[in-house]
């Protein structure tokens, strides 16, 4: 079975800065982050890449995301909200811009982009529950759909580089030489996965449709 885990597009347009937001600010897509988005649904289209199924997490920007894609299967699809995709809770950076953050939380700004260390006395919720979650909804597609069936899955950075974890994809070392910034997802990318009853295998991360 082959999964694409894509971000959702654009929730923010220049001359606005980008800020921090989870769970709990449900912005909606710019012009911008549709148009990232329809560029994905042609590239899908142009590829023949067509999805049996469709998943998302609760926020607009992940909904609206996710209903432009519909258009990529002759079936008529709606997309299904799970958990497995909700963001996360930022906590005390919620809305905040990378230099209010950097201003008063540098080492854990750090720390959580370069190794992935959840900033504990910050971020609400646990982080493994949020692994726990994904993991278990990885399995469960298994289960639901054929093995050579199509899924994609809409949700955002901070859920989808878990990918890295549970596919045991170097993450130790991702972790010890902080390189966690070259993994990152651009909004409107995809990150291609092939789950197997014995393993997890990403095949593509941060895949432009652009560039193909």
């Amino acid at each position: 079975m082959k999964v694409y885990f894509i971000r959702h597009g654009n929730t923010f347009e220049k001359p606005d800065p980008p800020r921090q937001i989870g769970i709990k600010t449900d912005l909606h897509l710019t012009q911008k982050g549709t148009q990232q988005i329809e560029k994905l649904k042609a590239y899908f289209i142009r590829h023949h890449i067509t999805p049996i199924k469709i998943y998302c997490g609760e926020l607009s920007r992940q909904i609206q995301s996710a209903n432009i894609l519909t258009s990529t299967s002759t079936k008529n699809l709606t997309p299904q909200i799970s958990s497995a995709f909700n963001e996360l809770d930022y906590g005390k950076w919620e809305g905040l811009t990378r230099d209010e953050i950097i201003a008063h939380w540098s080492h854990e700004y750090n720390s959580w982009i370069k190794q992935c260390k959840w900033p504990t006395n910050i971020f609400l919720g646990k982080e493994q529950n949020h692994i726990q979650i994904l993991n278990s909804w990885l399995k469960d597609i298994l289960h639901k759909h054929d093995k050579n069936s199509i899924v994609f899955a809409v949700s955002s950075q901070g859920i989808i580089r878990y990918l890295l974890k549970l596919a045991n994809k170097n993450w130790n070392e991702i972790i010890s030489k902080q390189q966690m910034e070259e993994y990152k997802i651009n909004p409107g990318n995809f990150c291609l996965v092939e789950l197997t009853q014995k393993k997890i295998e990403i095949l593509e991360w941060n895949n432009s449709p652009s560039q193909n």
